[in-house]
């Protein structure tokens, strides 16, 4: 009896502990479990979660769909504020650089002065002068970075939004053309507008993120009445034929087989531009070491699609270094040169009475009819 009350006993001390112990530590019970028996309330927020999160997403979609709709609208008012200066400053404009004498001219009497940033006034002899009023003038100690920030940068700007533009480098043989359109190796502060332009294109790329903007390059040189593909050298001289542009939506003269490279990088488009300048005609005359014999004309493509009105826009650019007018008493051209520099000055002669007549098209908006 003694033995089993005590047995008893212990078999209740046991449980009382084993109870004790469950009691401390909690039962599986007693743990709650949101995931796998999830109660009423639970189950309302959820649902209120999901709701709020379906209203900000409309919210956002709206605020998206009403920051679009904004920004057409400012893209439509710059058109038409960029469209409005060109028209009061002239689809024509003319800008003048007056180049340094060299190290022969130093000591010889100036004849051509800038007084203003748009006035030239020059000698005409028998100590009378003569002040021409321009768009734009610049002196002899004007930088490339002048010329470009003053008139050019805008141009590129204005490209990227659609626009068609020509910059063309005119003068005497001799006088800087080729300088400034591209540059000298000898220093960055001599880099010419071409490499500039092109800066500008791929910075605006990656500042747009833009990573889609198309920028394209073609290159041509007219030597003595032929055209020749800069960057297909050695193949037959290109055929010029008019006709519908699909791309730009118009009639136009093209280039048949006329090669246009794709750019995908600042530094590749300036090894394609080196290689392609190094196969340009040159020649050494009384006036120029290093003459251009040819008219080089690039053209610079963009096409970007605007995010925010679905249109697709198609810019370009015609940098123009023409060959120059050339006096040919005083160039002492001879031979195959005479006959360049004749060929020269006739396609000049032809380039003023086009330029001249362009006014006489124009409609009362500065379009050509």
């Amino acid at each position: 009896m003694k033995v089993q009350a005590e047995a008893h006993s212990k078999g209740l001390t046991y449980r009382t502990h084993i109870l004790n112990h469950l009691r401390h530590a909690g039962s599986p019970k007693d743990i709650p479990s949101s995931t796998t028996t999830p109660t009423c309330s639970t189950r309302t927020s959820q649902a209120s979660l999901h709701n709020h999160q379906i209203i900000d997403t409309n919210q956002l979609y709206a605020e998206n769909a009403s920051l679009k709709h904004k920004l057409a609208v400012l893209a439509s008012e710059n058109r038409c504020l960029r469209e409005t200066i060109s028209l009061l400053k002239g689809n024509i404009r003319v800008v003048v650089r007056i180049r340094p004498p060299t190290a022969a001219e130093v000591a010889k009497p100036v004849a051509v002065h800038c007084t203003t940033d748009d006035t030239v006034v020059c000698d005409v002899g028998d100590g009378r002068r003569r002040a021409v009023r321009l768009d734009g003038a610049f002196g002899p100690t004007s930088s490339q970075s002048d010329v470009y920030e003053g008139h050019i940068r805008e141009l590129v700007h204005a490209a990227l939004d659609g626009y068609n533009y020509s910059i063309f480098a005119y003068g005497p043989t001799g006088s800087g053309k080729t300088f400034t359109v591209f540059g000298s190796p000898e220093s960055a502060v001599h880099t010419g507008l071409h490499e500039r332009i092109l800066r500008d294109l791929f910075s605006a790329r990656e500042r747009l993120e833009q990573q889609d903007m198309l920028l394209s390059m073609s290159m041509v040189e007219v030597y003595n009445e032929s055209i020749h593909d800069l960057l297909a050298p050695g193949k037959p001289a290109v055929k010029v034929f008019s006709g519908h542009h699909h791309r730009e939506g118009k009639s136009d003269v093209f280039l048949e087989g006329l090669s246009e490279l794709p750019l995908a990088t600042f530094e590749e488009s300036l090894k394609i531009l080196d290689a392609a300048l190094a196969t340009r005609r040159t020649s050494t005359t009384n006036l120029n070491l290093h003459s251009s014999r040819s008219h080089c004309i690039v053209t610079l493509r963009a096409s970007q699609r605007c995010p925010y009105t679905a249109v697709t826009r198609h810019g370009k650019l015609n940098l123009i270094d023409l060959a120059g007018s050339e006096n040919v008493g005083r160039s002492g051209a001879k031979g195959n040169t005479l006959r360049e520099a004749q060929l020269i000055n006739k396609s000049l002669s032809t380039l003023v009475r086009v330029i001249r007549s362009i006014p006489l098209l124009l409609d009362e908006h500065g379009r050509v009819v």
